[in-house]
């Protein structure tokens, strides 16, 4: 019995073996890491909000950032992390579910001032520079300038923010007919690209700054304020184009209703030709 028992034990141990060298490893493969990047961006949007969403599935917007600032975008694995949050009050009838877009708003998820956040994905632009209408720019849709875009804020208006492309502003040709820019369609609400002269805007600080001066001298009345803006604009050294805006806002001009004119005129006791004085010999008194 003795000898059986070993018999069987070796048998078993060596079909077990061969069984075994038949199966297949499984080896468990390992997760790969998502590589995570940063893309600088700039807002476009007079009003732009930093969200954060709420266990209501919804978009809450805690931050207000003005136009210029300075986001970054997180890629994971060369992607921009995106979520798309579905609009509200979305009524689709029985079976006609599959035929009708769902409409919504896609927000990027954005880090600023070290805190993460939501920003809505077009009212900001990637890869560019802040840069300014430095007087009336025309829009393009290609870069031989041949093709106008047509949409009410063509052309831009001077002081207008819009951000240069990168590309752009790091071409080797200096002297370049047109450049790629960005700017805020009021009308769609949204971020789009366009080509536009060279020569219209500008990225440098003192420009940027000193047009938008100039737009607040435009709305502001009082000596003392004005005196500050002007104080203020002496620091920088803008462009040609720019400081011609500036010194414009150092005439004063008025304006006059001609019908209240024309009745001061009648109201007056004495009649003077006002056309014959300015045309006569002014060294001769008009009156003898």
């Amino acid at each position: 019995m003795k000898f059986h028992s070993v018999f069987f034990l070796t048998l078993f141990t060596v079909i077990f073996f061969s069984c075994s060298k038949n199966q297949p490893v499984q080896i468990e493969e390992e997760e790969a890491t998502p590589i995570e990047a940063f893309i600088g961006g700039k807002i476009l949007s007079k009003n732009a909000y930093l969200c954060l969403l709420g266990r209501d599935a919804k978009m809450h917007g805690v931050i207000k950032l003005s136009e210029g600032k300075d986001i970054s975008v997180l890629e994971i694995d060369g992607k921009i992390d995106t979520k798309f949050i579905p609009d509200e009050n979305q009524n689709f009838e029985e079976g006609d579910g599959e035929n009708n877009e769902v409409k919504g708003r896609e927000y990027a998820h954005v880090v600023y001032d070290n805190l993460d956040f939501w920003l809505e994905r077009a009212v900001f632009a990637l890869n560019c520079k802040n840069a300014v209408a430095i007087e009336k720019t025309f829009l393009y849709s290609d870069s031989d300038l041949s093709q106008k875009i047509s949409s009410p804020q063509n052309p831009l208006k001077f002081a207008a923010i819009i951000a240069l492309s990168l590309e752009a502003s790091n071409s080797e040709s200096e002297n370049q007919k047109s450049v790629k820019i960005f700017y805020y369609d009021t009308k769609e609400k949204a971020v789009r690209q366009a080509f536009v002269s060279s020569d219209s805007i500008s990225a440098r600080e003192d420009d940027i700054v000193v047009s938008q001066i100039v737009e607040s001298l435009k709305v502001t009345a009082r000596a003392a304020p004005r005196n500050e803006l002007f104080s203020k604009a002496a620091k920088y050294k803008p462009c040609k184009k720019v400081l011609a805006a500036l010194n414009e806002q150092k005439v004063e001009k008025k304006t006059y209703n001609y019908q209240e004119v024309l009745k001061s005129v009648q109201r007056m006791s004495f009649g003077v030709n006002v056309d014959e004085l300015m045309t006569v010999d002014q060294s001769k008194d008009p009156f003898k």
